[in-house]
């Protein structure tokens, strides 16, 4: 057996208790249920638009650098999403660096979709849909890999969630980067093109400018 198929047969005991309603995960996302069931009926129809964005208005998918910039626009899109003020993604030593603002101290939950954004962005850039299975699965091959100190993954281990909640975590960033695709690929072509930094707020959450 694999081990997309050992992760499958072993989250799957957990699915119906990370996820318990519909109505949760609207919760948790920050929308009403039925705007949320609209918006997975329409979620095999991004996987075109992806491609439209990618290539027909940014042309940066063979660019070496678009994989960490989409990695690191994912962090900052969840982490708005989720409740963020603002969310900057900046040049540091490794490429670029995401870094949030709160009003307060976030859900240990959404501070695990956050780290999980980046992976999230990067499996739908290399072939959309995803769903939580395919987020679970990249942090579980991780694992598997070794954790390095900093690492993305390192960051889900030290808030020690339940495999179920990790689960949910891993829906929310799934859902949230499908949710606003467009932008996420908007961001990381402005980081391959030279900008300096991009600030994600609110408002370009709701479709207003960066």
């Amino acid at each position: 057996m694999d081990i997309r198929a050992q992760v499958n047969e072993r989250i799957a005991g957990i699915k119906a208790a990370a996820i318990t309603s519909q109505a949760e995960l609207a919760r948790r996302l920050g929308v009403n249920p039925g705007q949320l069931n609209r918006e997975l009926a329409g979620v095999e129809r991004l996987s075109d638009e992806r491609r439209e964005a990618i290539e027909g208005l940014l042309d940066i998918e063979l660019r070496p650098d678009a994989w960490l910039a989409h990695h690191e626009a994912g962090h900052a899109v969840v982490a708005v999403t989720l409740g963020a003020t603002t969310s900057t993604v900046r040049p540091d030593a490794d490429g670029w660096a995401c870094e949030s603002r709160w009003g307060g101290a976030p859900d240990p939950i959404h501070r695990c979709a956050v780290a999980l954004g980046g992976i999230a962005a990067e499996l739908l850039l290399d072939g959309g849909p995803i769903d939580a299975y395919d987020v679970a699965n990249a942090l579980d091959n991780w694992r598997i890999e070794g954790v390095e100190p900093g690492s993305d993954a390192a960051t889900v281990d030290d808030l020690d969630l339940s495999e179920a909640d990790e689960l949910l975590a891993a829906e929310l960033a799934a859902l949230a980067v499908m949710r606003h695709w467009a932008l996420i690929c908007r961001i990381a072509g402005e980081l391959v093109d030279g900008l300096p930094s991009v600030t994600v707020t609110k408002k370009s959450i709701e479709g207003g400018a960066l």
